[in-house]
Formats: structure tokens, C-alpha cells, sequence
């Protein structure tokens, strides 16, 4: 767009501000070049045709859903905290992402090749099912919507998920309100920081629900408890292990499963902490089915920790309570099972967040599990990849001496 259209467009919208925005700009001039220049990618969006919607773990105000301009009928979502576009972690990897100035919320005019829109009626389908609670069949919704025609085992939530009770609309452990607070006092670890919009969106007297974004569909089949029960999604039975596989370019692949209930229960007596079925309101948010040896569009948890036993805590009680008591129960295992160690090395370890490839072998093997660790875009594996029946496989992403958990890969 020229520059001179840009600048008819800036005179239309502060002609007619209020429907773009509730803040009161006062000089208009103080805020025009920076205006202009962002109508050359973006268009401006008015206050009717954009709403905040919950993230699908029913996190307020995550979400952006905004109406295309020629067809109301089509919509983009876009996700905090950068407010990229949905379809950012899919295999279009869209890099566009919606702008907020003066409360005025401005979508981008281009997104990617293959980045298409989401139909409105289904959007707001979704939207229902979680404003009610029901969690599942709003998953169940978009996993079929995805995949209508894909027969695979994992699509096997169908009726047994269907015929039970609605999940609690209880959110998960990124909605508690402690979560900032117990995470600063347990563990040294940053949160990536949540912008917000227009705080008059905010403020509306309705709470307007948002659909997940298609690359963050469950795939895994889950069961609930009923809702007057204490939370908790479990695995439908323990899937039969896949082996694995080679993909096209020859690149080694490992099957994922979920672990079952009783195999968090039993890390948990094993680490002498309490199981919480929060834990699976975390899993449930892990979506992937295989591990490659590389890949190049990892989606991490927003929780990022230089300390690996925050995100240990998170996997097996859906909270970081226990960092330190975990970090302190496998130290000292550790401790006991090395006869080599100086005492300047125990030190180390008991006073320092810092792991070596040893220390996480030891993990691995002393929890009887398997750990996959992305640094960068290559996985290093502990433990032992070859046997099929391992029944607990933890999958992490390390950048920038920030630990994570990947929920997609």
C-alpha cells in the first residue's frame, strides 16, 4: 500500500477511533508515523470484529480470534504472549503475528503459502463446548475436524471418551494463582511474559472462549474421572508399544506414548513425593506421537528453568513444588552410588541447578525411564532407546541453558 493510502486509511480510522478502540489518544498526530508504517503489513481491526478467547486449558484472554476482512465466515487465531499466528507451529509455519498499538488491534494483511483460515461456525463450536467445561469432546471435535479420514489408534477416544461426564472446568497448572509466585521461590526460573491488549476487551461482561489452535489438538486417547471427582485425565489403557521407525530420509524415529497413572504414581513413591493428578492436565497438553532425531519446529511449555528438576516436578505432579526435594532425593542416590566423587564435586551438585550427561543418565536409570533432550534442533538420548517397553519417556528442550518440556515436535 502507499504511502499516501496509508495515510487516507490513518485519517479514516481516527474519524472514527471509538470503533477501533476504547483509549482515549489525545494527540493523534504523536502516534500517525508509527501508524502509518505499520499499514504497510497490518490492517486495522475493529472492536466488532475481534474477541478474546481461553486458551484450550481455559487460560483467560490467551488467545486472539479475529474475522477476515472479505469473509466474516473465516478466522485467524493468534496466541500469546507474541500473538503469532495459529498456524505458526503446523506444518505451514505462518510467521505472521497480529500487532497491538493504542488498544487497536491490527491483523497482518499476508500470512503463509499454505496458512488457511478457520471456519467461524466451527470456531465458536469449540468456543461452546469449553465454555461449558466440556473439555473432551471439544478435543475429540478438533481432532476429528483434523483428521476425519486418518484411522489410526489414536483417534480411538470416540464413544468410551463420549459417554463420560463432562471434564471439570478446573484449569490446569498454568491457571493456578500461585504458579509465578511458587516457581520464584523454588526455582531460578523465568516464565515468558504475557502482553496484553486493550483492557476494555478485558472488562467486557462476558467471557469469550477461544478454540486451540489445530497444531495443539490432543492426539493421545484419554479418559476423564467425573466432575465431582477429583480432576484427572488418565490413559484409555496402556498403548501397545510401537517400535520404532524410519522415516523417508532415513532419519530414526521412536514411537511416544503416554504413561499410564500408575506409572507416575510409582516415580513418585519411588522420588518419596506426592502424585497429583495434575500432572495430567500437563500430559495432556503434550501432543506429539513421535520422536525424531532432529527437527526444526519444537514447541516448548511456557515454564523455561535452568534447573532440570523443575521440569521433573512439573512432569509427575503438574506443579514445581517439588524441584528441590527431587533435585535432593537424586543427588544424593546419586551420591551413594559413586564411589568417585570429590567432595568439592558433591558440593557442586547439591548447591548448583547445573546437570552433567552423567547426572542425567543416572536420572534416567534410577527412574527407569527414557529422557530426550532437543539442544537446538538435534536430540541427545539417556538411557536405554532400545527396549520398546519402557514405559516412561521424558521429552525436553534445552536452549540457551533453559530447560523446557516439548509439547510438540
Amino acid at each position: 500500500m502507499a504511502e499516501q493510502e496509508r495515510e487516507k486509511l490513518f485519517v479514516e480510522i481516527i474519524t472514527s477511533l471509538q470503533e477501533y478502540t476504547n483509549e482515549n489518544i489525545t494527540d493523534q498526530e504523536a502516534i500517525k508515523s508509527e501508524i502509518v508504517d505499520l499499514l504497510k503489513t497490518h490492517r486495522p481491526v475493529k472492536l466488532t470484529d475481534w474477541e478474546y478467547g481461553l486458551s484450550k486449558v481455559l487460560k483467560k484472554d490467551h488467545q486472539i480470534i479475529v474475522k477476515e476482512k472479505e469473509d466474516e465466515k473465516q478466522v485467524r487465531i493468534f496466541l500469546k504472549p507474541y500473538f503469532y499466528c495459529s498456524n505458526r507451529p503446523s506444518h505451514t509455519k505462518c510467521n505472521s503475528s497480529l500487532k497491538i498499538k493504542f488498544g487497536i488491534v491490527f491483523a497482518p494483511i499476508s500470512h503463509g503459502k499454505k496458512c488457511k483460515a478457520k471456519n467461524y461456525s466451527f470456531v465458536m463450536e469449540i468456543q461452546d463446548l469449553l465454555k461449558h467445561g466440556k473439555t473432551k469432546e471439544a478435543i475429540y471435535k478438533m481432532m476429528v475436524k483434523r483428521r476425519p479420514t486418518n484411522n489410526d489408534s489414536s483417534l480411538s477416544v470416540s464413544t468410551s471418551i463420549l459417554n463420560d461426564t463432562d471434564v471439570s472446568t478446573t484449569t490446569d497448572m498454568e491457571n493456578e494463582t500461585n504458579l509465578e509466585q511458587s516457581i520464584s521461590e523454588n526455582t531460578n526460573t523465568s516464565i515468558d511474559s504475557n502482553s496484553s491488549p486493550s483492557s476494555q476487551q478485558q472488562q467486557s461482561s462476558h467471557i469469550l472462549e477461544e478454540v486451540a489452535p489445530e497444531s495443539s489438538a490432543a492426539r493421545s486417547s484419554v479418559k476423564t474421572e467425573n466432575e465431582d471427582q477429583d480432576y484427572c485425565m488418565v490413559i484409555v489403557e496402556p498403548a501397545a508399544k510401537r517400535p520404532k521407525i524410519e522415516s523417508g530420509n532415513s532419519e530414526e524415529t521412536f514411537a511416544f506414548d503416554h504413561p499410564s497413572a500408575s506409572v507416575l504414581k510409582k516415580v513418585c513413591g519411588k522420588l518419596n513425593i506426592e502424585y497429583s493428578h495434575d500432572a495430567y492436565q500437563l500430559w495432556a497438553n503434550i501432543i506429539f506421537n513421535d520422536i525424531s532425531a532432529s527437527s526444526d519446529n519444537i514447541q516448548t511449555h511456557e515454564l523455561k528453568s535452568p534447573n532440570i528438576y523443575a521440569c521433573l516436578s512439573l512432569f509427575f505432579t503438574g506443579k514445581t513444588d517439588n524441584s528441590f526435594l527431587i533435585q535432593h532425593f537424586i543427588n544424593t542416590a546419586f551420591r551413594d552410588a559413586s564411589d568417585s566423587l570429590t567432595r568439592a564435586e558433591i558440593n557442586q551438585m547439591f548447591t548448583s541447578a547445573t546437570v552433567t550427561d552423567e547426572q542425567i543418565k543416572f536420572i534416567a536409570s534410577f527412574l527407569s525411564c527414557r529422557i530426550g533432550i532437543y539442544h537446538g534442533s538435534n536430540l541427545n538420548k539417556y538411557g536405554n532407546w532400545k527396549d520398546e517397553n519402557i514405559a516412561l519417556t521424558l521429552i525436553l528442550s534445552f536452549i540457551d541453558g533453559m530447560y523446557s518440556i516439548v509439547l510438540d515436535l
